[in-house]
């Protein structure tokens, strides 16, 4: 289940994923920002989903124009003030949410919009690679994720 805020501090709203119809994700990194709020200004505000952008500093976090069941999660790469490759931090948030809306158990009849950035990351273009080999097994014609470009 997802919680999410009311108007009222004391109460909490709980959406059933199985009542959710429409489902995005967006990940990409402060580059890629112009071209996410566009694609989010574009969202219906029926969608359910979530943004994840990877940002080196504080200062890259901004206000998102996210239709109302849509979050934001701003993701600083690396621990222990090490930094970590760039785009770890990224696929991880990402296929943790891939986990709880991808794969879950049983049949999904959902239509799930994705957007993806970050291709300057080996490591994101290895795993948009991965998950769309993973989606397009899953459901091999409506499963259209763009490739990342090289």
């Amino acid at each position: 289940m997802t919680f999410g805020p009311t108007p009222d501090p004391s109460t909490v709203t709980v959406v059933d994923p199985d009542g959710i119809d429409e489902c995005v994700l967006a990940a990409g990194c402060v580059e890629d920002l112009p071209e996410i709020r566009d694609w989010l200004r574009r969202l219906p505000p029926s969608v359910h989903g979530r943004v994840f952008i990877e940002v080196s500093r504080e200062a890259d976090v901004e206000s998102l124009p996210l239709p109302p069941h849509v979050g934001a999660t701003w993701l600083f790469g690396g621990t222990s003030g090490r930094p970590a490759p760039r785009g770890r931090a990224l696929a991880a948030a990402v296929d943790a949410w891939a986990e709880e809306w991808l794969r879950v158990a049983g049949g999904v009849d959902r239509c799930f919009h994705i957007w993806i950035g970050a291709n300057d990351s080996d490591e994101m273009r290895d795993y948009w690679s991965r998950l769309q080999r993973e989606l397009d097994a899953r459901w091999p014609s409506p499963a259209e994720v763009p490739s990342p470009v090289d």
